[in-house]
């Protein structure tokens, strides 16, 4: 028997962190049941902090995933929702253009520590309240040429 016959794939439930972007190209993040985050660019999910099942063969060295992840309709916890989509939302800042610069990156990181403390000291509402306003402020802001 080889070892294609042999790897089946398996169901796992692994939780949907939203997109990514690296260079030009656009994935998909997700973290899988050991806690790893995971990127595939085939492999979609659309509800951030949602519970999907994915068919997933694990090899020594790698992780290969079958098929489409199934929506189970369910929930990561409040707090790990809320910071899934925190994540996500940083992540796509960090990986799109930014990541090219890793001066820009520093920058970022710099300008971020004073929101990052204030954060800390927030209720789990308040930071999704500060991390809207945020976001609202960056989409409006205009570009300085």
């Amino acid at each position: 028997m080889s070892e294609e016959q042999e790897a089946q794939p398996a169901p796992e439930r692994w939780v949907y962190l939203g997109q990514y972007q690296h260079g030009t190209k656009i994935g998909h993040a997700w973290r899988d049941a050991a806690g790893e985050t995971r990127r595939f660019q085939k492999v979609k999910g659309r509800i951030h902090g949602a519970y999907y099942q994915v068919q997933v063969v694990r090899a020594a060295d790698s992780i290969s995933v079958y098929g489409e992840a199934v929506y189970l309709g369910d929930w990561a916890p409040d707090r790990a929702q809320i910071q899934l989509e925190a994540e996500e939302r940083l992540r796509r800042i960090k990986v799109g253009q930014l990541e090219r610069s890793t001066t820009r990156s520093a920058a970022l990181d710099e300008a971020l520590e004073p929101l990052l403390e204030i954060a800390t000291r927030l209720l789990p509402d308040e930071r999704r309240a500060l991390v809207d306003y945020v976001t609202a402020k960056v989409y409006g802001a205009k570009r300085v040429r």
